[in-house]
């Protein structure tokens, strides 16, 4: 009985300490946050906004462009920055990071950016890190006889029935990979290949980084059946800096007109194949926005710090960094994003920072944006529909063929475009991806994930019911909250109203509380029975010696004692506030193969 009327209590004052816990933590973040966003201000303001760089312009912009007054002094000072005679920045000598972030950020406030667009197209070229490769291989056992044409020339290819390749296929290749490819010619990129062959036959393209030694094959492979046709296209670009590609300015060109709704997949192979020798611009985040693949989800939490934050080498900037990688986990349900914003929330408390991070506007405003975004204020720009609401479908940019594309519908993920495809997005399923499909009501223990069939597809982990925002303050989730309630402003998630009992008028539930206060009351009567015993008899005994005995002791002044005086008793002991903590960042993430 002592032990269940122990823990009968126990979970009470349990119950009690983490709902205020978790009350206090909520406060906290929003605070953490709105101070943050304050120091940033006062930063912005100290230094000028005309004296702030282009980069330092276009992140504030992104963070304060909710305030109209803010957003307006930073559009203008983005502006003056500008080159003069090109829609580039900074002026003087136009960098891609800056041109691309100036992009970025005038999309956010839906200004026009077609002469920047214009510009960053116009520094494209053709990379030369890669080598492409031809596969032409058919499902026959026998000889397959192919006709490979182009520039207005047939040539003749046979598939012989080791699957090598023999013929004379011209001027734009040369056999490779022991006889099985066709090595392309650089100056035949953008070339149209047109392959037939007298059996069904399928075609590939496939890419490789010079230096390297992992193959990888282009999204699309091309079948066809005896005499058919299929077409090939060597289609690659990168954004260059001078007379040669830039990377990381490549990186932010390509998801600025992600962002913008535009085609973004003759830039993908150099991003990719190049991205081993570029691991200091953490490009797995860049690549998972733009391709939703779970390799890179899974290299990127992989790369995350025991303290919750991302620092892709040691000289690089582990503020920045994580604000990059949050940018790019923000749609999924993931305890990583939840450990960085604790992190970053730890650093800038009293008295380590004033509010800000580093003192740096950069980092503070990308921070902001990435991890506390709120809306744009509107300033008479373009403001784009949401593409779901017209029954159009949000995917990763590599998933909706150019002529599907949707631009003047907006999506909330950065790397997401609209498209118009009929029927269900491609991509993988839940089950390709070796997940489970949480329901609407539930949460994910590991990362949730989108796949072809859910918006829940739970990778490394289980499926548990959700407790609601409203249901964590022990308050109901309803349809319509009764006449002895009120509503409260926590989310129900479901689009339910949360309810509360009316605190007075009304019903009252004071008996709740004295029948808690009764049960604490004979848990500590039952505890120290033993020493209420003992008192017990002690008092007995005095008043029986007061009758007859010795004359009782005096109060001071001689006064006797005063008749019904409680005896003194030593005040019991303080209970400590049990200390949360977090689990465990989950990093576990399937592996899957190239794509």
């Amino acid at each position: 009985m002592k032990k269940r009327v122990i823990l009968g209590l126990s979970l009470v004052i349990l119950l009690i300490v983490s709902l205020s816990f978790v009350s206090a933590q909520n406060e906290t973040e929003t605070e953490g946050w709105e101070k943050a966003y304050d120091c940033l201000k006062d930063l912005v303001e100290q230094r000028g906004y005309n004296s702030l760089t282009p980069e330092e312009q276009a992140f504030s912009l992104l963070a304060l462009g909710y305030d109209s007054s803010q957003q307006s002094s930073l559009k203008s000072a983005l502006a003056s920055s500008k080159d003069p005679n090109n829609a580039c920045w900074p002026a003087g000598s136009c960098k891609l990071k800056e041109t691309s972030l100036a992009l970025f950020a005038y999309e956010h406030i839906g200004e026009n950016t077609d002469d920047i667009e214009s510009w960053l197209m116009n520094q494209t070229i053709a990379p030369r890190e890669l080598i492409w490769y031809l596969q032409i291989d058919s499902p026959e056992t026998v000889e397959v006889i192919c006709n490979l044409s182009y520039r207005d020339t047939s040539r003749k290819i046979t598939i012989k029935t080791d699957k090598k390749l023999s013929g004379s296929p011209g001027s734009c290749f040369r056999t490779a990979y022991n006889g099985y490819w066709l090595e392309v010619d650089d100056d035949c990129y953008n070339e149209t290949f047109t392959i037939s062959c007298d059996q069904s036959f399928v075609t590939a393209l496939i890419y490789k980084r010079r230096t390297g030694s992992t193959y990888y094959v282009s999204t699309l492979t091309n079948t066809a059946p005896a005499s058919g046709t299929t077409q090939e296209q060597v289609k690659t670009s990168c954004f260059k800096q001078g007379t040669s590609c830039d990377y990381e300015g490549s990186l932010w060109a390509t998801l600025s007109l992600t962002k913008k709704g535009k085609a973004i997949k003759e830039f993908m192979p150099y991003l990719i194949a190049l991205a081993p020798e570029n691991s200091k611009n953490l490009p797995s985040s860049f690549l998972y926005m733009m391709t939703n693949y779970d390799e890179y989800l899974r290299e990127l939490t992989a790369l995350q710090r025991s303290d919750g934050y991302w620092q892709a080498v040691s000289t690089s900037d582990k503020f920045y960094d994580t604000a990059l990688a949050i940018s790019a986990l923000s749609d999924t349900s993931s305890e990583a994003v939840d450990a960085a914003k604790d992190y970053l929330l730890e650093v800038i408390r009293p008295p380590s920072s004033s509010g800000c991070w580093q003192n740096s506007i950069r980092d503070t405003a990308f921070i902001l944006y990435a991890a506390a975004q709120k809306p744009a204020s509107s300033s008479g720009g373009t403001t784009k529909s949401y593409c779901e609401d017209f029954n159009h479908y949000c995917v990763a940019a590599l998933e909706c063929n150019e002529s599907d594309l949707l631009p003047n519908f907006d999506c909330t993920s950065i790397g997401d475009v609209c498209c118009a495809a009929p029927g269900e997005p491609q991509g993988e399923t839940c089950s390709d991806k070796q997940g489970i499909i949480c329901g609407s009501d539930q949460s994910c223990t590991g990362t949730s994930v989108q796949s072809r069939d859910s918006n829940y597809c739970c990778l490394q982990g289980s499926c548990q019911d959700i407790v609601t925002e409203c249901e964590e303050q022990n308050y109901v989730c309803k349809s319509t909250c009764s006449d002895d309630e009120e509503e409260k402003l926590y989310d129900c998630g479901s689009g339910e109203t949360c309810c509360a009992i009316i605190s007075t008028g009304g019903k009252s539930y004071w008996w709740i509380w004295l029948l808690v206060l009764l049960v604490i009351l004979v848990a500590l009567a039952i505890i120290f029975r033993e020493k209420l015993k003992e008192q017990y008899l002690k008092l007995k005994t005095k008043m029986k010696k007061g009758k007859g005995g010795p004359s009782a002791p005096t109060r001071p002044g001689g006064m006797p004692p005063r008749p019904g005086m409680p005896p003194t008793r030593r005040p019991g002991m303080q209970m400590r506030r049990p200390q949360m903590r977090r689990p465990a960042t989950n990093q576990a993430i399937r592996r899957i193969g190239n794509r």
